[in-house]
């Protein structure tokens, strides 16, 4: 499961905050509650063209194994 949550900064950008939690195994029999995994991080989203609606996304995250970095799209 995922969610974000956007709130305004200015007329053409967004401070995003998110968070995910799920559970990835080789079998369905194998999925258990103590491995499930959490990540969550903020962004920054700028309207980069209203018209096209182009938008610029820049995040960084953090998961429950120590994994973290930035994400330009």
């Amino acid at each position: 499961a995922q969610t974000e949550y956007r709130f305004p900064v200015h007329r053409l950008a967004n401070i995003a905050l998110f968070g995910s939690v799920g559970q990835v195994a080789p079998s369905v029999n194998e999925l258990a509650i103590n491995n499930t995994r959490f990540a969550g991080g903020a962004g920054l989203r700028l309207l980069a063209n209203r018209k096209k609606k182009i938008t610029l996304r820049l995040d960084y995250a953090i998961t429950t194994d120590g994994n973290r970095g930035f994400y330009i799209k």
